[in-house]
């Protein structure tokens, strides 16, 4: 006669799925009525902080610390630089009318051909500063498996540090290599001459990249050219 099987409560699974062990697997935002695209995301924007800087001597902020505007992270500063992974650079220029004390904002033209050779100063007063928006990922961010970007403006002297890059992005294409073959140190420094001192931003060439930044800079470059991003600013970091 065959034993009967004992009645129990079955045990409820309250398990997280894992990834491996002690890792957490990620989760589908659609599972949560969250169909997120590039459109709903802002992008944190990296100020850097100069010596007329509203922020500058307050909250532990420091002249020459580039920090993010959304969770107020450093990413450089004169104390050290920090390992990026360009994937994408949009020129433009900004409009800028002489106030009592600095230039002031007035407009952003999209950058084209026919544009390139713009006047630095206008007849109207304006000035044209030609900028460089550089999008980047942390290489430490994406080995946890975060790959939101972040943007900084590279504009005046700080223009070098762009030049230097799409140079280099040239050769690895001309090597038929990706824009993000490799990692790249961001850092700042002082500059200065009779008018005073300011800070720059930097960059050098770093080590190649693997396989995972690889992809993640890769899945974010279609993304930013198929939709328009926008940055997350703040005034009161500038």
């Amino acid at each position: 006669m065959a034993k009967k099987k004992k009645k129990g409560k079955k045990k409820m699974q309250t398990d997280v799925a894992t990834k491996g062990k002690g890792e957490l697997a990620p989760l589908n935002p659609a599972d949560f009525g969250l169909d997120f695209t590039a459109s709903d995301l802002l992008l944190p924007q990296v100020y850097l902080t100069q010596k007329s800087s509203k922020r500058a001597g307050k909250d532990g902020v420091t002249y020459g610390e580039a920090r993010d505007s959304m969770n107020d992270k450093v990413i450089c500063s004169f104390e050290g630089g920090r390992t990026i992974l360009p994937f994408y650079i949009k020129k433009k220029w900004v409009v800028e009318t002489q106030g009592k004390t600095r230039w002031e904002y007035v407009k952003t033209v999209d950058w084209k051909l026919e544009n390139d050779k713009l006047p630095y100063l206008g007849d109207d007063g304006t000035r044209n500063v030609r900028c460089y928006d550089l999008f980047f990922l942390l290489p430490d961010e994406v080995a946890k498996g975060a790959t939101l970007p972040y943007i900084v403006t590279l504009r005046m002297a700080s223009a070098k540090a762009a030049q230097k890059l799409m140079t280099q992005m040239k050769m690895f294409l001309t090597m038929g290599q990706p824009t993000y073959a490799c990692t790249f140190e961001l850092s700042t420094f002082e500059k200065s001459n009779d008018d005073g001192a300011w800070a720059v931003f930097d960059i050098q060439k770093g080590k190649a990249s693997n396989k995972v930044e690889l992809e993640a800079c890769g899945k974010w470059l279609k993304t930013v050219q198929a939709t328009t991003v926008v940055a997350h600013e703040v005034e009161d970091l500038d």
